[in-house]
């Protein structure tokens, strides 16, 4: 039995839908932990570089991939401690 053209594009089809997905990590949480250090938005800069990546699983290791700026750039991540919760001030 021949396949359909059809049939043959819509696995094709499948295929291109689900790769990104699988490969940019969406089987697994959206972000790594951190937060992004801060920047001054109010800086511009006159030489920009594309981007080096759309979200953190793009990135290397622990880093994150944040906004700079001219666009976003994988950078080591923030940490932040959570405040005493036992009510001292």
């Amino acid at each position: 039995m021949k396949p359909s053209s059809l049939t043959v594009f819509l696995v094709i089809f499948a295929f291109g839908f689900l790769m990104p997905w699988a490969v940019e990590g969406g089987f697994r949480g959206s972000y790594k932990p951190g937060t992004c250090p801060f920047f001054d938005r109010s800086v511009k800069s006159l030489r920009c570089a594309p981007s080096e990546c759309q979200n953190d699983w793009q990135c290397p290791r622990r880093q994150k991939c944040c906004y700079d700026y001219c666009g976003r750039k994988c950078m080591d991540p923030i940490y932040m401690s959570n405040p005493d919760s036992s009510g001292a001030v």
